[in-house]
């Protein structure tokens, strides 16, 4: 869960502003996700996927090997958190909707009084910044928060602050982002195969 949301970068945002902003720890944050998903109804994207990690570890705990195989990105040994990213590419608007719920209830258990429009604006941001083949995932966004800002500068450590100040992002694609089949296979050369050293799952951005 860690490799996927931090290494592969789909939360690694979110978890960013919740740990700057209301000082929860990235693994509060994974925990929380892992403990809530496990068997609810209520988020059918994330249980299937610590359903797939639950039995992955079963098969090594038993001797099958290590890769996980995925015929529709390709005839490539993916790691288990490369094939979770893979599964959810196509479909991360969904997944951002349960991460977004939870985030909601865990911010709620903890006490923490919370912006509701800020928290959406900061999912948006990390729905606009991840590589994907979901066709609903925009290449513009606008906020009412200087979030672009606010995230440039913690990512190159310099003090940041959140503040209502519009900003509009624009974003990058990588060539390869769209659900043809015979896209697919070069989506997962490109972003993963290729490009997880580079954190090509960011897609760049640039903002004003």
């Amino acid at each position: 869960m860690a490799q996927t949301l931090h290494g592969l970068k789909l939360g690694f945002f979110v978890a960013l502003y919740l740990f700057k902003r209301f000082g929860i720890k990235y693994t509060e944050l994974f925990e929380y996700l892992i403990a809530e998903s496990a068997s609810s109804d209520r988020f059918p994207i994330l249980s299937l996927e610590h359903m797939n990690f639950s039995g992955y570890l079963e098969g090594l705990l038993s001797g099958k090997p290590q890769s996980v195989f995925l015929d529709e990105f390709g005839n490539i040994s993916w790691q288990i958190e490369e094939a979770t990213f893979l599964r959810l590419s196509g479909n991360l608007s969904e997944f951002y909707r349960e991460l977004g719920v939870l985030v909601k209830e865990l911010l709620s258990s903890k006490g923490a009084t919370y912006e509701h429009e800020e928290l959406s604006e900061v999912l948006s941001y990390q729905f606009t910044r991840i590589a994907s083949l979901d066709p609903t995932q925009p290449r513009e966004w606008h906020f009412s928060r200087n979030l672009p800002e606010y995230f440039d500068q913690l990512m190159s450590n310099l003090p940041a602050d959140i503040q209502q100040r519009s900003q509009t992002l624009t974003v990058s694609l990588t060539g390869c982002e769209d659900n043809k089949e015979d896209n697919k296979v070069e989506f997962a050369r490109q972003v993963i195969w290729f490009g997880r050293r580079d954190c090509r799952t960011l897609r760049p951005a640039t903002w004003y």
